[in-house]
């Protein structure tokens, strides 16, 4: 009969065995994932896998985005905004800062796809700041107008945000139905969260909330 100590040794060296087999097996199916999710970046013609990879969380995808940034692989389908979209999600101060520009002093269509679409995406702090300010309406008041046809308008800032606000923070209470926060829910629910909101990545640490870094929806030049 095998002593209890050896026997201790043999499962200790089983479980290691075990485990270590199950790591090589994981890395090795995250590899293959991120392999393929680089081709179908480098392709050129997948926006969901520029949207994909900046969800990852892993900035080993940064510079190919910045390269699908650069270039066009087809020009009549640009992948430009999302991989703006996927770099700013991912940390880069650069996109981050444009998109807040866009916002802040773009035009209602800008105004509106940023506030609608990109925020809710890139997420984090930054989001929720751009938010609260739009909110609060000390940003994107008096958007510059767009051609529109007859039938179609644009909501205010305010409205924008304070949807994005509902289905980012399902938690927020409101009235039954399709209602959104009013200016007064946002405001409680933002100050009695601020604390846990404000460790939410990305931050947008570096980033200037102020309109006066920006000019026509872009980065003001130095």
């Amino acid at each position: 009969m095998l002593p209890a100590r050896f026997l201790s040794v043999v499962l200790l060296l089983s479980v290691f065995c075990l485990n270590s087999m199950t790591l090589a097996q994981t890395s090795s199916h995250q590899n293959g994932e991120n392999s393929e999710l680089i081709r179908r970046i480098q392709k050129g013609t997948d926006p969901q896998a520029l949207l994909q990879a900046g969800s990852s969380g892993n900035t080993k995808f940064v510079p190919l985005l910045r390269e699908r940034l650069r270039h066009d692989a087809d020009k009549n389908n640009s992948l430009t905004p999302q991989a703006r979209m996927a770099l700013a999600k991912l940390g880069d101060k650069q996109e981050q800062q444009a998109l807040f520009c866009r916002v802040a002093s773009g035009n209602m269509n800008e105004m509106q796809v940023g506030l609608s679409h990109e925020l809710p995406y890139v997420g984090g702090w930054f989001s929720i700041q751009i938010l609260d300010r739009v909110i609060r309406s000390e940003l994107a008041t008096n958007p510059r107008p767009v051609p529109l046809p007859p039938d179609l308008s644009f909501a205010p800032a305010q409205v924008y945000a304070r949807e994005v606000a509902h289905k980012m923070f399902t938690d927020i209470p409101v009235q039954s139905g399709p209602a959104i926060p009013s200016v007064q829910q946002w405001n409680e629910y933002f100050n009695t969260h601020k604390t846990e909101l404000s460790k939410l990545q990305p931050t947008g640490e570096g980033v200037k909330f102020s309109p006066d870094a920006c000019k026509g929806g872009k980065v003001r030049k130095k």
